[in-house]
């Protein structure tokens, strides 16, 4: 007890229930030694007025809706982030970052394959609870590597920063005019590079320190209506997050 006073002991289940159980042993002696000494009392009942349970019986309500509201999304999503972790680490590659996981591209079928089911399993993830940046920014990966991948084989196969370059430099009116040009130059390919822009985004705001989330946004942020920040203030801040 003195240990946990000033120590992390209350944080660590294990450490905590060896010493919930001696302190549970010194109440069972300290009852045992008072028995001896003293004459037991005669036990009374107390009834709860009707009131007062049922308050508790309200708040305790309340309580549990609350948590299962908290806790349900992400009971949801665990099976399909668990499935995500078993296709990434199946070929027993550490790749823990989201950088990483995007680094290497599906390049056979069995690559395409496992590529499909991890974009499908992330999506599946982030609509259960959109709550969560990590499921956000390895979503925006896979979108960004399928805008690629789909990019190199288009009859305009534009690399993601000369898009961003030609779409800044045009001087377009509005951001809706800009999308229009993006959606006739590129047809349905753009909308995986607004997706990807959508979940880096989301990601950030949902963790600021989401270091990667600025990265992304260095060639995505174009993409998104609103005010712009430039993509060496964006780099900055990812320098700064993960040096």
């Amino acid at each position: 007890c003195l240990h946990a006073a000033a120590d992390f002991v209350w944080y660590i289940p294990g450490c905590l229930l060896t010493l919930v159980l001696l302190m549970a042993c010194a109440c069972r002696l300290y009852q045992i030694q008072r028995d001896l000494v003293i004459e037991p009392a005669r036990p009374t009942v107390r009834s709860m007025p009707r009131p007062m349970f049922a308050s508790g019986f309200v708040v305790l309500a309340c309580v549990g809706m609350w948590s299962l509201n908290l806790w349900l999304p992400r009971l949801q999503a665990e099976p399909y982030w668990i499935e995500y972790r078993r296709l990434v680490l199946a070929e027993e590659v550490g790749r823990g970052d989201p950088a990483e996981d995007a680094s290497d591209k599906p390049q056979d079928d069995s690559g395409r394959k496992k590529f499909r089911q991890e974009l499908l399993a992330m999506r599946r993830a982030v609509r259960r609870y959109p709550d969560d940046p990590k499921f956000h920014i390895r979503l925006a990966t896979h979108y960004e590597t399928l805008f690629n991948l789909l990019q190199a084989t288009s009859e305009n196969a534009m690399a993601l920063n000369q898009i961003r370059d030609a779409a800044l430099d045009a001087g377009f009116e509005s951001h809706e005019e800009m999308t229009d040009w993006l959606e006739t130059a590129f047809g349905d390919n753009i909308q995986y590079a607004q997706a990807a822009a959508r979940h880096a985004k989301r990601a950030v705001e949902l963790n600021p320190l989401e270091a990667y989330g600025y990265l992304y946004l260095t060639e995505l942020s174009f993409l998104l209506d609103g005010p712009q920040t430039s993509a060496d203030d964006l780099l900055a801040q990812t320098l700064k997050l993960r040096p």
